[in-house]
């Protein structure tokens, strides 16, 4: 993880201070190490398991959208 801080000027000239917060991508492993610490605490063993996801569309027309988009 990269951590900096220091003084920017913006495009207007204003300076502004740029502290010690991670990336987009750094943040999203912060949640994902919190979401795996919560969940062992809750008992699981974390083994890999299937998951089977399933789409409702409202419309006909929907679906067939949606299949064409090549989701």
């Amino acid at each position: 993880m990269n951590i900096s801080s220091g003084w920017m000027k913006t495009k207007s000239g204003r300076l502004i201070f740029n502290a010690l917060y991670p990336d987009k991508y750094e943040y999203q492993g912060i949640l994902n190490n919190r979401l795996i610490y919560q969940i062992q605490m809750d008992g699981d063993t974390m083994v890999p398991r299937v998951l089977e996801h399933c789409l409702y569309f409202k419309t006909k027309e929907k679906k067939r959208i949606f299949g064409e988009s090549g989701n």
